[in-house]
């Protein structure tokens, strides 16, 4: 009662690799969107220091770490729902092949897992960006404090 038509297989790893492709874009997009957002914010916060407008530099510099922050959160809840699509159609897989380990994506999933099987691959994969711009942000906005109150 409980077996699951080949039919019904191929629809089901069918929708579910659409959703990895879903999840892959999205998290492709916000990593994008974080390095163009580091960039303006480093020029513009630059020109306002060059123009001596140092509260409105540390001002733009603080939104731009606590955007790179609210981008982070959102890249990690993407990066969850990625991993449990990549788990199903792993299982998807190995009742479409038969054995285990045969498919694409299951292949995927290992090479996925060998990239970031030590803490701080991990660590330099997920959060390499967003540490980068929150990084300049704060420092962009010490100085431009520094620059004037002192």
């Amino acid at each position: 009662m409980n077996e699951i038509s080949d039919d019904m297989k191929k629809v089901l790893y069918s929708e579910t690799s659409a959703s990895l492709r879903h999840y892959s874009g999205i998290l492709l997009q916000v990593r994008t969107t974080v390095v163009v957002q580091g960039l303006v914010v480093l020029a513009g916060a630059g020109y306002l220091i060059l123009q001596s407008l140092y509260v409105e530099a540390a001002v733009m510099a603080l939104f731009s770490g606590l955007m790179a922050a609210v981008l982070l959160g959102l890249h990690s809840n993407y990066y969850i729902h990625f991993q449990r699509f990549l788990d199903k159609v792993v299982e998807v897989e190995t009742g479409i092949f038969g054995t285990p380990h045969t498919g694409p994506w299951s292949h995927y999933d290992a090479s996925r897992k060998r990239m970031t099987n030590c803490f701080i691959k991990k660590t330099q994969y997920h959060l390499g960006l967003f540490a980068l711009v929150i990084t300049v942000s704060v420092g962009l906005a010490i100085y431009a404090t520094f620059q004037c109150c002192f």
